[in-house]
Parts: C-alpha cells; sequence; structure tokens
C-alpha cells in the first residue's frame, strides 16, 4: 500500500492471493488446476520485488531469495541422523500450502532447483526418492519476479532487440 503508482502490477498481486487453486468441474470430473501464480519480469529497480514482497509482508507468508533458496530449503533439506536414519525438513514452499509465497530473482535459480521448483508448482506437491521418499502437498498462490539474465550483469530490457528474448538469455 505504501507504493506509489503501478496499479496494474498491485491489481495482478491482488488477482493472485484470491486465486482459486482448484477450480471444480461442473461436470462432475476432476478438480482442474487453477492458475494463481504472477511473473514480473524486467528491468532493475522497476518495485517489481517490492510490489510482491509488500503483499507476503500484509499476508505474513514467505519471500525466498532465489540467491539463497537451496540452502536454506526452499523445498526440503535431509539431514543424518546420530542413528543413522534420515528426517525430512520440509521447506518454506510447502510449509505454505494453500498460501501466498513470493519467488524473488528467479533468473538467479540454479539449473537444477529451477526443474525441481517447475515439477513442483505444476504438479501441486513435492516428492522425493533419495536415501528416503517423501511427499507433501505444495499448492501455492505465488508471484515470481526475475530480471533479464546475461553472463555478468542484467541487460536494460531496451538492449534487447525484442523484449521476450531477454528471457531465453
Amino acid at each position: 500500500p505504501d507504493i506509489v503508482g503501478r496499479d496494474l502490477a498491485k491489481e495482478a498481486v491482488l488477482l493472485t492471493v484470491c486465486a482459486l487453486l482448484k477450480i471444480p468441474d461442473i461436470a462432475g470430473g476432476a478438480n482442474l488446476r487453477g492458475a494463481p501464480a504472477t511473473f514480473f519480469f524486467g528491468d532493475t529497480k522497476q518495485a517489481k520485488s517490492y510490489i510482491a514482497k509488500d503483499a507476503a509482508a500484509m499476508l505474513r507468508c514467505p519471500w525466498i531469495d532465489a540467491n539463497n533458496a537451496s540452502r536454506t530449503g526452499a523445498m526440503y533439506a535431509l539431514t543424518e541422523r546420530k542413528d543413522g536414519g534420515w528426517h525430512v525438513e520440509w521447506g518454506t514452499l510447502p510449509r505454505n500450502h494453500g498460501k501466498y509465497a513470493v519467488l524473488d530473482e528467479l533468473q538467479a535459480w540454479p539449473p537444477e532447483e529451477m526443474s525441481k521448483l517447475r515439477g513442483v508448482l505444476n504438479d501441486g506437491e513435492i516428492q522425493f526418492h533419495k536415501v528416503r521418499r517423501g511427499r507433501r502437498p505444495c499448492a501455492l498462490r505465488y508471484v515470481a519476479t526475475g530480471n533479464p539474465a546475461t553472463a555478468g550483469t542484467p541487460k536494460p530490457m531496451k538492449d534487447f532487440p525484442y523484449p521476450i528474448a531477454a528471457i531465453p538469455e
């Protein structure tokens, strides 16, 4: 609420926060997966993160910075116990099943973490099959932010011949 302007971005966040996670099929079939996600992609210093984080603060929901997502266990962490068994510590995303989260600086997520994240967000649950097996629901309403990714510093959007070319690069 303290950010002036960017009304369409604020409206997008509001619609995301209020979105249905499951859409009932009136024909009696299985529920359809809702699409409660917004992605802000653009140059640095455009208030993308501030708008998303502002909503997270008001809703008391998590904000996950991609620069430390794998280290802090956004999805889960496995630790070996003294008796030789394994303990699963569920991360921020599954602990907030059904709520709202901010995934900031998406371009900085390592490729292997991005692949896991994509599966989790599409499936609405986390599964792993390592030294232990685990499964937990993880359907979220989320806002993701990102900048044009390049080797080194981000290149401004105006330097791309087509703005969409900044995403794969």
